[in-house]
């Protein structure tokens, strides 16, 4: 997620610089904890998770489409009023522009913009169709698509099965510990779950691998997204996104590591 960080003062944004990497100065003070949080994930990849924990449980502000009563105000718990301001993100798409302060959000759109200030968790669900970008136009800028918002809500990727893709299933040797005991304990708690299996996986067209929860179960899907969203929140994946898929209770095995019964 962290990964994509692109420069729009001194000339357009570039998709996928790292500015940390990148031979220029960041000119940027941070105003506050999450900003504090934000300069550490540039400097230092280490800190990137860090930085996502507390991101959840932060609040941030979204800039409005200004209405004449509105303007230069604070709209709060008015949902059904607001229309987010949108921004062009690096891959063509309107993206809704969120900040996190409110100076960085007058740096961008004038002292007078209006915006609303919402706890991180819920405007993820409002803009989580697709995506936004954090502080756009600003020294440093995230971008976040759909898929990176659902992992940060706890809400891995869903696949109804992988039947007609060649995926290449492994064991994982780096599972982390913390995920793999969260896991355990959690559908362990559920008796309509009846199997689930850990592997690393390599799609068509990505780089590098991610993590591959195959679950059996005779509970519905939501229910199985709900009891484990709360792991996916706790946990590191170690650097890599979650994808989660529901197989048939009847069939055999599935591949990696055994989550349950507990091994």
């Amino acid at each position: 997620m962290l990964d994509r960080f692109f420069r729009k003062r001194g000339g357009a944004p570039d998709a996928g610089i790292d500015q940390a990497s990148s031979g220029e100065e960041i000119v940027f003070t941070p105003v506050n904890a999450i900003e504090q949080a934000l300069v550490a994930a540039v400097v230092d990849a280490g800190q990137r998770a860090a930085f996502n924990r507390l991101l959840i449980d932060s609040t941030l502000y979204a800039a409005t489409n200004e209405l004449p009563a509105m303007r230069g105000t604070l709209l709060i718990n008015a949902d059904a009023l607001i229309q987010l301001r949108t921004v062009p993100a690096p891959d063509g798409t309107m993206v809704p522009a969120i900040f996190t302060a409110p100076e960085r959000l007058a740096e961008r759109f004038g002292r007078l913009a209006s915006f609303t200030e919402m706890r991180v968790e819920r405007l993820f669900e409002l803009v989580s169709a697709g995506g936004a970008i954090l502080n756009p136009g600003l020294p440093i800028s995230v971008h976040w698509t759909r898929d990176d918002i659902a992992a940060l809500l706890g809400r891995p990727i869903h696949h109804s099965a992988v039947d007609g893709v060649q995926v290449v299933l492994a064991p994982p040797r780096d599972a982390p510990a913390a995920l793999v005991a969260d896991l355990r304990a959690a559908l362990a708690a559920d008796r309509r779950t009846v199997g689930a299996w850990l592997a690393l996986a390599q799609w068509p067209g990505r780089t590098g691998p991610s993590w591959l929860l195959d679950v059996r179960s005779h509970a519905g899907r939501e229910d199985i997204r709900r009891l484990l969203e709360p792991c996916f929140r706790r946990t590191d994946f170690g650097g890599r996104r979650l994808e989660l898929i529901f197989g048939d209770p009847a069939a055999g095995p599935g591949i990696g590591l055994a989550l349950l019964p507990p091994i």
